[in-house]
């Protein structure tokens, strides 16, 4: 049952990121696109993990990684496009907004290499 809801929730937030990114392709708006982004690998990520973790459906621990790997890298992608979102909206201009908007997005995609790296 935890799955299904999962999925329902993880459904709804696909479908408000596909259409804040058809928005951005009709306004040519980055903020739309990087939100839209964020929202639609949350959308398409977040079921994984506990798809793979699963007990109830007896994957194999080779399809149980490739699961989890998929996940994390989708999960990873969500919070870059969410860093940039909130960097282009709030601090667009700032050069201290810029370099903490990008040392966040090299520790989230350092943690998401490192534990890929630590499943294998």
């Amino acid at each position: 049952m935890r799955l299904l809801i999962l999925g329902l929730v993880s459904l709804g937030l696909a479908a408000l990121g596909v259409r804040l990114v058809r928005l951005s392709r009709r306004t040519g708006a980055p903020p739309e696109r990087w939100l839209g982004l964020a929202f639609l690998l949350a959308g398409a990520s977040a079921w994984l993990l506990p798809l793979a973790a699963s007990q109830d459906l007896r994957l194999g621990p080779e399809t149980a990684r490739g699961i989890a790997f998929v996940a994390q890298g989708g999960m990873t992608g969500a919070l870059v496009c969410l860093v940039l979102f909130t960097w282009k909206v709030f601090r667009a201009e700032s050069a201290m907004g810029r370099r903490f908007a990008l040392g966040l997005i090299a520790a989230n995609v350092a943690t998401g290499v490192a534990v890929l790296l630590a499943a294998t």
